[in-house]
Formats: C-alpha cells, sequence, structure tokens
C-alpha cells in the first residue's frame, strides 16, 4: 500500500476514534442535563411536603395536650353516697319518723261529749266539763289511712260570763306531726302539779286583753297541749289541777 494512502487511512481512523469519544461525552452531558432538572423537582416536592408536615404534626399536638388537660369525662355519681345537708342554725330538722298532719274540714268531724267517746273508744281521756259555757269538740281524723284512724281531739270551751276560753289538744295517736300546733313546743318553764309536769310559758295577748299560759304534759299515755286565756296570770293553775 503506499505511503500516502496508508497515511491517510490512519488519519481517518484517528478523526473517527476522536470523534466517537466526542459523541459519548457529549451524550453523557445530554443525559446529565435531563437527570438535573428532574432531580431538583423530586426535591422540590419534598421540601413543600415537610413544609405542610410539620405545622400539622405541631397543630396535632397542641389538640392532645388541651384534650388531656381541659377534658375531665363525666363522674359516674351512682357508687357515691347520698349528701345529707346540715341544718340551718333556725331550721328545724326533718323528723322522718313522724308523719306530717295538715287539718281541713274533710278530715274532721263534730262530736257530742268526751266522755262517751270514752266510752265509745274504752280510754280515759281528762277533760273540761264546766257550767255556763260554750263547748265544741272536734276529732281530726287520718282520712288517707284505710281504717280513717282518730289522730286528734280538740276541745274548746268559752267562759259565758267573762269570755275567757280554754283549747285543749290531746293526741290520740303516736307517730304525727302537727305543724298548726308548733306554738306548744320549746315551752321555758315548768310546775309539777298532782305529780304530773307540766311546761309552760305565760304572756299577755294584746289582741284579746287576756293573759294566755301554753302548757304541754303527756299523762296516761296520750300528750296534751292546753291553752288558757284569762285574765288572771295564775287562774290556769286552778283549773289544770282540777283534770289532774
Amino acid at each position: 500500500m503506499r505511503k500516502s494512502k496508508l497515511d491517510k487511512l490512519i488519519q481517518t481512523e484517528k478523526d473517527k476514534k476522536e470523534l466517537n469519544y466526542s459523541i459519548l461525552d457529549k451524550a453523557k452531558e445530554a443525559l446529565s442535563e435531563q437527570n438535573r432538572p428532574k432531580k431538583s423537582k423530586i426535591s422540590f416536592q419534598w421540601k413543600g411536603f415537610v413544609r405542610i408536615l410539620v405545622p400539622a404534626c405541631c397543630v396535632l399536638i397542641i389538640v392532645i395536650v388541651a384534650c388531656v388537660v381541659f377534658y375531665h369525662p363525666a363522674e359516674d355519681n351512682s357508687y357515691l353516697p347520698p349528701v345529707i345537708e346540715t341544718p340551718k342554725p333556725d331550721e328545724k330538722p326533718d323528723d322522718s319518723d313522724g308523719k306530717h298532719f295538715a287539718s281541713s274540714e274533710n278530715n274532721q268531724r263534730n262530736i257530742q261529749s268526751i266522755e262517751s267517746y270514752n266510752k265509745e273508744k274504752n280510754i280515759s281521756l281528762r277533760y273540761f266539763k264546766l257550767e255556763n259555757s260554750e263547748e265544741t269538740i272536734i276529732i281530726h281524723e287520718d282520712v288517707e289511712n284505710e281504717k280513717e284512724k282518730d289522730v286528734l281531739l280538740w276541745q274548746r270551751i268559752l267562759l259565758l260570763e267573762t269570755y275567757e276560753e280554754i283549747k285543749i289538744y290531746i293526741e290520740l295517736q303516736g307517730g304525727y306531726i302537727f305543724d298548726f300546733l308548733d306554738r306548744f313546743d320549746n315551752l321555758g318553764q315548768s310546775v309539777k302539779i298532782k305529780d304530773t309536769v307540766v311546761n309552760y310559758d305565760t304572756f299577755f295577748d294584746e289582741e284579746q286583753y287576756l293573759y294566755c299560759t301554753r302548757t304541754n304534759f303527756e299523762i296516761d299515755g296520750f300528750k296534751y297541749k292546753i291553752e288558757f286565756f284569762f285574765e288572771n296570770e295564775e287562774q290556769w293553775r286552778l283549773y289544770l289541777a282540777e283534770i289532774l
């Protein structure tokens, strides 16, 4: 082969080799350029997700802490003992052993005499039997009870000459509370008349212009409450002594 032709062939091969390397480098660069935006885009999306996730987690933590601190589940009080309220100083305690009785026209009846009532019931109630007087006797009944028990006897005596008055109340049954007779409670003085201890209080009633004496005592198993309206402050003792 001629030298000139050989040199030309060598030069051609050299050019091809250099051209091939150049193309390879360019291909690598092109491939690198294609991958670079994709990575940048992926990186940008991850950063955005992180920016959203972190605040959301912070808000969630705050909500959970707030619920723990401020939320208190309702307590089940079904197993707690009932609260007992302490009575106020001026308040009477509730007497759960007694039945409160209210007087009305529907639960009372008139009777002719206590003497006949004693015979009918086979009892011995003390009572006043005075001349020149006007007498009213009323029996209070527990109409709610199936047997309609007699629970209280009331005798009112008006002395026609002086218009002095005696009111006597006799409790016929135990276990009843008569709120309309609370004026006979907590009497401040006591005296013994014919072996019976009598509690009493006396004051001047300006409406009737008479001395009012309230008494209570118990005899033969019955509780008595008597109210006297007399001109003489001590006269009630004489009248009470007659029936004790």
